[in-house]
């Protein structure tokens, strides 16, 4: 119920290039990274340099030249080439040679300039295709390239590149020719040999090429080139077996090679084949699937109830480690058998904080999106997707989904201006045509992970989107950690928590990693169990460290142990077990895993890439993560995701760095971003402020910061807005105090506090205080009227009425002296919303009165604080029974509200209309309210108006049907605002659950919540003071041992508090319970006398059921009253 001023004043600047030049000019000049920081990160790449004065030497020729060059300005040497070791090294390498056919008849054609034009071209094209392979030109000599596939760095798939790179050249060629075969008189042709085989690579000198090579490879290499036609592609067979399965080869007639005693097998390239390796790749990184097959055939029938036509939501919960993931990859594939549409959405930890960001994660993989187009193009490829699905609906919501995607033409504005709720349910429905009209083609299944990470914004959605699915055959896997508790409405909906693995699993488990049972004892698999507690990521990490230290080794017979374990030799946590393999990765591994780690838990490829000195190492240096099960990878091409295989492995990877090492890589990270984000850097603002915060680069990672929280409370992700703002307020306070940081500090604890009007705490309060006097002290006085306008609102919304309104006095004549007339109406109305909390009616009409007298030509917040308190006015006149005129307000307040689209300030209003359908005892009513506000508040993330609405409905439920269900509601609401200190209207809460535990005849328990209720009316929140006095005599009155006469007395109390507010309706609630009382203690006359009094004020104000229950009362008293 909170609202007044309400959140729609917070938005981005109107430019945000704008606002990051004048945020740019506030900040000091950075902190310089430490000098010779660079040095410890050589091995990885020019880019991981960070002393921007230091230079790198020339391995071959010794010249030295600046960190970022990429070749040597005197040789030509790649500087990203390691230098072998002095003695040499045996490689494994793909040696390849090419060279042009007719060199020597174009020589006698061309000028020399000429033919050196085309070479140039060639050799250009050359480097840049090997390269990009991640091979490298060992020489050019004349028209002849030899290139190296295994050095610098060795990868798994040397062969299989070094062909994909001698098709791209020829290809290259052939694209060449066409402008030169005209001068020529004849096109252009290659001819390439390659093979695989041992190599002895040493130190070069600069005649004989970047590495000297030897060995019987090098020549066969060389001689498959001179017997290879033009245009033609001839490989020797080792490389065939290793690449074979990737391309299209024919078997060549065994060549006679000159040097050669035998014959030898060739093979012919002819092109790519059309075969992938992506599914039996990620089943080959995963262990047998143990533990779960009751929940996976559960899952199985409601896929099945799915594809035939069904809609559902399923959760997936449990804590981390215990397969939650490794359950929907299993799912993900029976689905794909069958013929589904699977979508794969994700959310991140520090993206918990970007909206929607697990729904564009669907959206690009859908569309076949990349990061990298330019926005013209993208565009295109978004409108030609829409168009083949063929849904006129969607193709009108076109602008919405570009929205969604950041591709609306460099605009800052949603289509048709909107903002706030009004964009957020557009961006939903067009969620919703986008799912519906792909789930009229096929059965789809949309799995959702992590979805404890989810911002608001995405949780808000996908609960629309669940809501909206019945008819269609779609069915929503979410999975979560338990501290998430999702809500599907009407929706069938099944929830999953996964336990650990008995100990019969876990032996299973071991048994499947360590390779068979073979001779291990049985204890080792009770060892296991014991120490793991049946964790199965813990499982498999003592696993593996076993087989890493080989105290288990695999023989032909099975595993054994190589030693006698009186104890299972790990770590006490599985954090030392992942260190301790770690600790075993090579210094190369080792590093990439450090700086992966300092990226986040989520790497793209592209990002690594320009974070490493040799990106051609980096795919093997990222293979042998993946073989020691550190990382697993995701996607393909340009869009490639390394992920940690688990987040232990992330923290401790991360946690083992110094500081100095971590704070130089987070500043290149935040660096390369930058680069990375020129087209969308809205993409980015959250990734900035973290990595330039662990940087220590305070001023920047504020303004991203700031940025990145204009960005959610532009979604209306008021979560994620307020972790942005703190976060900005946190890195400025780092910085140097000046007059303009100090300012931009005042806005930044306004905005921080705007947001946190729905779940407010002392911490805003304290730093909008500090800000009225920073205010005051640079000359701002603006600035300190807004500070002790919001420092009073917040302590209105926790609850501390008379610190509120010391708040407002404060600043009311400050207001006026600046001749605020929107403020002074604004403080008017919230002065009379504190006011009436405390009961203090005439004041709060007072108050109400002069802030509602402004003229038309006012501002939004002030008409929504007119909206508010036209709400409150609603309350105060339900509570003292004028119900008619109370609805008026109240109806009144929520046409204002509806008027200006405050989604949020409705569910303020509805709240207090709520509440006055309670004490008019409309149970019914009360209940519809209830519901629409829960639903509207998780849409919302509105926690304390879910807090309300539980008790709405607990207390409406209980006088409808009673039971411990009612109950419940009622204690969890109290529970949560006592325990998240949000006190507004706290006593009425813990009043209402007092009363309905007496009337359920727990009387001890109603005591407590009733004293708890009068301890705050003493605070000023004295909403349940009365309730509360009756809820003490409904408990004495009904105890196990009666006790009426002390029921009176709190009776008594609880009329006087009624008499004093001037609420007939709590007087004639407190007289028919009073008659209760003197009817058990057969004081006839005065019952009679007490319901007579009451009777009629309760058919006055029309509280029919009430008086209901107050004719069954007068007709037990039969003899005693009039007729």
């Amino acid at each position: 119920m909170l609202g007044a001023g309400s959140f729609g004043s917070v938005r981005a600047p109107e430019s945000r290039h704008s606002a990051l030049k004048w945020a740019w000019n506030c900040l000091p000049v950075e902190r310089s990274i430490p000098s010779g920081f660079g040095s410890q990160y050589h091995s990885l790449g020019r880019h991981a340099v960070w002393d921007r004065g230091s230079i790198l030497e020339c391995f071959r020729c010794r010249a030295s030249g600046p960190a970022d060059a990429a070749y040597c300005y005197r040789c030509g040497t790649a500087l990203s080439a390691p230098a072998p070791a002095q003695g040499g090294t045996r490689r494994l390498l793909t040696v390849l040679f090419s060279d042009l056919s007719g060199y020597t008849a174009m020589n006698e054609v061309l000028d020399p300039e000429e033919v050196s034009e085309v070479l140039g071209r060639i050799k250009e094209g050359a480097r840049r295709i090997v390269e990009a392979h991640g091979g490298v030109v060992n020489q050019f000599v004349g028209d002849e390239v030899m290139a190296l596939f295994g050095m610098p760095t060795a990868h798994e798939d040397d062969a299989r590149r070094a062909v994909s790179a001698a098709l791209e050249m020829h290809r290259f060629v052939g694209e060449l020719s066409a402008e030169v075969a005209p001068r020529l008189g004849r096109p252009l042709h290659l001819h390439t040999g390659l093979t695989t085989g041992t190599v002895l690579v040493r130190p070069s000198d600069i005649r004989d090429g970047l590495y000297s090579v030897t060995g019987d490879t090098v020549n066969t290499a060389a001689r498959l080139l001179s017997k290879a036609e033009q245009d033609e592609i001839l490989i020797g067979a080792p490389t065939s077996r290793l690449a074979a399965p990737f391309f299209q080869v024919k078997e060549r007639e065994p060549l006679d090679l000159k040097g050669k005693a035998r014959r030898v097998p060739a093979y012919r390239v002819l092109g790519p084949a059309a075969r992938t390796s992506f599914e039996v790749s990620q089943r080959r990184g995963l262990t047998a699937y143990i533990g779960r097959q009751k929940e996976l055939k559960q899952l199985e029938g409601l896929l099945a109830r799915t594809v035939a036509g069904e809609h559902m939501a399923i959760t997936v919960a449990g804590p981390p480690g215990l397969g939650k993931s490794r359950l929907l990859y299993e799912v993900e594939h029976r689905a794909l058998q069958w013929g589904m549409l699977v979508l794969h959405g994700r959310c991140e930890a520090y993206g918990s904080v970007t909206p929607y960001q697990p729904f564009l994660h669907v959206l690009r993989d859908l569309l076949g999106l990349t990061e990298e187009g330019a926005p013209r193009e993208v565009r295109a490829r978004v409108d030609a997707a829409v168009r083949v699905l063929e849904n006129a609906e969607l193709e009108r919501r076109l602008p919405f989904l570009l929205h969604l995607l950041s591709l609306n033409a460099g605009q800052n504005m949603a289509p048709g201006g909107l903002e706030g709720d009004q964009l957020r349910r557009e961006l939903a429905e067009t969620l919703r045509v986008l799912l519906h009209g792909l789930a009229h083609r096929l059965p789809v299944l949309l799995m959702l992970e992590d979805w404890h990470w989810a911002d608001a914004a995405s949780d808000a959605a996908l609960r629309y989107l669940v809501s909206t699915i019945e008819g269609f055959p779609v069915m929503f896997l979410v999975n979560h950690r338990d501290d998430y508790c999702p809500r599907w409405g009407s929706v069938p909906s099944v929830a999953l928590r996964l336990g650990p693995l008995q100990p019969e699993e876990t032996a299973s488990m071991v048994r499947a990693l360590l390779g068979g049972a073979g001779t291990l004892p049985e204890r080792l698999f009770a060892m296991v169990h014991e120490r793991t507690g049946g964790n199965p990521f813990f499982i498999e990490e003592v696993c593996r460290a076993l087989l890493e230290g080989e105290e288990v080794v695999i023989e032909e017979a099975g595993p054994r142990l190589t030693r006698e374990l009186t104890r299972l030799d790990v770590p006490d946590s599985v954090q030392a077990v992942v260190r301790a393999r770690i600790d075993r990765l090579g210094a190369a591994e080792a590093e990439v895993l450090a700086l992966a780690a300092v990226v986040g838990t989520d790497v793209p490829l592209r990002l690594l890439e320009r974070l490493v000195e040799a990106p051609e190492r980096l795919p093997d240096l990222l293979e042998r993560l993946k073989a020691a099960e550190m990382l697993w990878e995701d996607g393909e091409g340009r869009e490639q995701m390394y992920r940690f295989k688990h987040l232990i492995i992330h923290d401790v990877a991360y946690g083992s760095q110094m500081l100095s090492q971590r704070r130089g890589l987070h500043i290149r990270v935040g660096e390369v971003l930058e680069e990375l984000s020129a087209i969308r850097p809205m993409e980015h603002f959250e990734a900035l402020a973290h990595h330039y915060g662990r940087g220590e680069q305070y001023g920047k990672a504020s303004l991203y910061a700031e940025l990145a929280g204009d960005k959610a409370a532009q979604s209306h992700a008021l979560e994620a807005a307020r972790r942005q703002y703190e976060r900005a307020l946190e890195f400025l306070e780092k910085l140097d105090r000046t007059q303009e940081l100090m300012r931009r500090r005042v806005e930044l604890v306004i905005r921080w506090s705007k947001a946190a009007l729905h779940k407010p705490s002392t911490r805003q309060v304290n730093a909008l205080e500090e800000c009225y006097a920073i205010s005051l002290e640079i000359g701002y006085p603006k600035g300190a009227m807004r500070c002790g306008f919001w420092a009073g609102f917040l302590q209105y919304a926790l609850g501390n009425q008379a610190e509120a309104v010391w708040h407002f006095e404060r600043v009311l004549p400050l207001a006026r002296e600046l001749g605020d007339g929107q403020m002074v109406a604004q403080i008017q109305l919230s002065l009379g919303q504190s006011f009436a909390v405390s009961t203090e009616y005439q004041q709060a009409l007072e108050c109400f009165s002069k802030g509602m007298a402004f003229p038309p030509s006012f501002g939004v917040e002030a008409h929504a604080a007119k909206a508010y308190a036209m709400g409150y006015l609603g309350m105060l006149h339900g509570d003292q029974g004028r119900f008619d005129e109370g609805y008026r307000c109240l109806e009144e307040g929520l046409r204002m509200v509806r008027t200006l689209g405050r989604r949020s300030l409705e569910g303020s209003v509805v709240t207090l209309q709520a509440m006055v359908r309670l004490w008019q005892g409309d149970w019914n009513a009360s209940l519809e309210a209830a519901l629409w506000l829960r639903s509207e508040a998780e849409r919302m993330g509105g926690p304390f108006i879910i807090a309300m609405s539980k008790t709405v409905e607990g207390f409406a439920r209980f006088h409808l049907s009673g039971g411990a269900a009612a109950i419940t509601l009622l204690s969890e609401a109290v529970s949560w605002l006592e325990e998240n200190d949000t006190r507004l209207a706290l006593s009425w809460n813990q009043a209402c659950l007092a009363e309905a535990l007496a009337l359920e005849g727990r009387g001890d328990e109603a005591r407590r919540q009733a004293d708890r209720a009068l301890t705050r009316a003493l605070s000023g929140d004295r909403r349940g003071e009365a309730m509360a006095h009756r809820a003490l005599g409904l408990a004495a009155a009904r105890s196990y041992l009666p006790d009426h006469a002390r029921a009176l007395e709190h009776l008594e109390k609880s009329i006087e508090v009624a008499r004093r507010k001037d609420s007939p309706r709590e007087e004639a609630l407190s007289r028919f319970r009073m008659a209760e009382s003197l009817r058990a203690l057969g004081r006839r006359d005065e019952a009679a006398h007490q319901l007579g009094l009451s009777l009629p004020r309760l058919e006055e104000m029309n509280m029919v059921w009430y008086r209901q229950q107050a004719h069954v009362l007068w007709e037990g008293l039969a003899g005693a009253l009039p007729r």
